[in-house]
């Protein structure tokens, strides 16, 4: 099929040299064939790249909150202009040019930014939302003079820190693309497609959205769980997310089959890399009915001992899993390598394949067209068929 792309631009030019020579320049072949060559390489490459981009979440947590005084400064700036000065003798005006002081006053408005424990930098936040994280962490404002060269205000700095409390952490989740090849060859590690009614039976469950302050919930259930659970395991990735390249997610079903688990594994082809997925059932009175957690690390040796840690007819104790979670994530995680995945061969589909052909041959019928209309001619052809 990629043999055919290439033949294409080929036909194209016998087709130009028998019926359209005389309007055809031998570069003009060149140009045809070369480019079209690099487009159909370009298309290939770009089909078997689509779809194996995925997005991974990684937990951090905010380190510091500034709020930035509005203060303004006098810039002085000398300009020049053109000035009418009457007319020549030929009656034509006369300009001459001078200069003149076009100083200003320069405001800076207010600004809050934060600082989480994966960045180096500020990035800007709403003044809302520093006030959200300022009250939280509850530390003293410190006072910090920026030495600006000021006009009339002058703005300074009031930096707040987060003090390690845990109870005081606020939180932060940020996506990242990475590129995924199990995406596209899911036969190869036995994940099979979910369709969309499977899903509804099995109340499978998508990755959480972004909530405020970009932050995610990392537990998905189907019965109540407290505040003071769920900012436990933002705890554990925000802490350990960027240390440890370490995230979770529990989900909990209610009377729900063991293969739910099974194909919540598939309908996620198997989790980002990053990731430990905690996958359990609970029937009316919380008792634990199955338990199931995926990964891909290459020692399973999380996974195993989650599976382990409860047994049927336990109450769900998720501090516990916390518990355990935060004891072993340092010992015993080690994020998996996709780079290791470079061997598979992403294969195209018929459908593709077509739509590489077609758009190959549009561009040769462009480009040709574009031989054909424009100035350049074949002078010696036009000689010898008698058009000089």
């Amino acid at each position: 099929m990629f043999a055919f792309c290439f033949i294409i631009p080929f036909i194209t030019c016998l087709i130009l040299f028998i019926w359209f020579r005389q309007v055809t320049v031998w570069w003009e072949y060149v140009v045809l064939v070369i480019p079209s060559i690099i487009f159909s390489i370009i298309l290939y490459f770009s089909f078997k790249a689509y779809g194996t981009t995925d997005t991974e979440y990684l937990g951090y947590y905010v380190t510091k909150v500034c709020y930035y005084e509005p203060w303004n400064e006098y810039i002085h700036r000398t300009c020049t202009r053109e000035v009418y000065d009457g007319t020549d003798s030929n009656g034509n005006a006369k300009y001459h040019t001078e200069t003149y002081d076009c100083s200003y006053v320069d405001y800076h408005p207010a600004r809050w930014t934060m600082t989480h424990n994966g960045m180096r930098g500020e990035t800007y936040i709403s003044e809302s939302l520093y006030n959200k994280i300022k009250n939280k962490f509850g530390t003293p404002l410190k006072f910090v003079d920026m030495h600006r060269h000021y006009y009339t205000i002058d703005g300074d700095c009031y930096e707040c820190y987060f003090n390690g409390d845990r109870n005081r952490m606020w939180t932060l989740t940020e996506s990242n693309h990475y590129k995924n090849k199990i995406l596209k060859s899911k036969s190869i590690f036995n994940f099979s497609e979910v369709s969309k009614e499977t899903k509804k039976e099995y109340r499978l469950y998508d990755y959480p959205d972004f909530t405020y302050a970009i932050d995610q919930n990392p537990i998905l259930s189907e019965i109540g769980v407290s505040k003071a659970v769920v900012d436990s395991f933002k705890y554990l990735n925000a802490y350990y997310g960027s240390k440890y390249q370490f995230r979770t997610y529990v989900m909990i079903w209610k009377n729900a089959p063991y293969e739910t688990s099974i194909y919540q594994q598939n309908y996620w082809v198997g989790g980002n890399k990053n990731e430990v997925c905690i996958c359990m059932s609970v029937d009316n009175y919380g008792n634990i009915q199955w338990v199931n957690a995926f990964s891909w690390e290459d020692k399973p040796e999380m996974v195993v001992g989650i599976n382990h840690l409860f047994h049927k007819g336990d109450k769900l104790d998720l501090i516990e899993l916390n518990r355990f979670l935060l004891k072993t994530a340092p010992r015993k995680w080690h994020r998996k390598a996709f780079a290791d995945f470079e061997y598979i061969d992403i294969m195209l589909s018929t459908g593709q394949w077509i739509l590489i052909i077609i758009l190959t041959l549009i561009f040769n019928i462009f480009v040709a067209a574009c031989v054909i209309c424009n100035e350049f001619t074949n002078t010696k052809t036009n000689r010898y068929y008698g058009y000089y």
